[in-house]
């Protein structure tokens, strides 16, 4: 568990809610694209031989070791790691259906593109459009607590940021579309059914079904931390 200092009092307001922000909403996000980094992963070591040539291996290595990295700090800034591992492992589940969605929506473009193993290829676009959110979010969050409370706190989180992770996935898929690219053509993925299907996972990431879900369910697997704070709520 880290400190963070402050000095006013709109500081501290601002560091609550971006700590708030990112504890509860992103950490979430995050989770899922990390789960379908690695489905990605593994799909990609199981066509190996197919796709030896375009170097996506030693990538795919590389972008598992920065999410290892950064799930690692993450970790250590939680009050308990028990609590936070069910929290956030509850949304794999959770947001699987939404996530799956998203994922066909994807398949079913490609597949009327002519893309062979749509499947393969949505999988790998699911994970970039999950891992681009997270970068997108931990920034959008930030620019919000500057505009409404004067401050840019973002650097004390930079365990949440996962640009590390996406710069080596882009290159996987930049190199994995390239290599199909060139059978069919640019594809428009951007379709009224994929937006939807993705919009909806943002939309309970950010009205709080997913969190609701996964605070219950890390409630019911951790009461030991529960009832600490609860002592000490009653205590104080």
């Amino acid at each position: 568990m880290k400190k963070i200092s402050y000095t006013t009092k709109q500081d501290f307001e601002c560091v609550e809610y971006l700590a708030r922000c990112y504890d509860f909403a992103l950490s979430l996000l995050i989770s899922m694209a990390f789960n379908e980094l690695e489905t990605s992963v593994v799909y990609i070591r199981d066509r190996r031989e197919a796709y030896k040539r375009l170097g996506v291996i030693g990538l795919a290595d590389r972008a598992i070791r920065e999410a290892d990295r950064t799930r690692h700090g993450i970790k250590s800034v939680m009050a308990d790691e028990g609590f936070f591992n069910s929290y956030a492992d509850r949304v794999i589940d959770t947001a699987a259906p939404d996530v799956a969605s998203f994922r066909n929506s994807l398949a079913n473009v490609m597949r009327k593109a002519g893309v062979s193993d749509p499947g393969f290829y949505a999988q790998i676009e699911t994970t970039r459009v999950l891992l681009d959110a997270c970068v997108m979010d931990f920034d959008s969050i930030a620019d919000d607590g500057k505009r409404k409370f004067g401050h840019d706190r973002r650097s004390d989180f930079t365990e949440y940021n996962v640009k590390g992770v996406k710069y080596w996935f882009d290159k996987i898929a930049d190199r994995l579309y390239a290599h199909t690219d060139g059978k069919g053509g640019d594809i428009n993925l951007k379709t009224p059914a994929t937006s939807r299907m993705f919009n909806r996972i943002q939309q309970k990431v950010a009205d709080g079904s997913y969190i609701e879900e996964c605070m219950r369910a890390a409630k019911e697997e951790n009461p030991d931390f529960i009832n600490k704070i609860t002592i000490k709520e009653k205590t104080a």
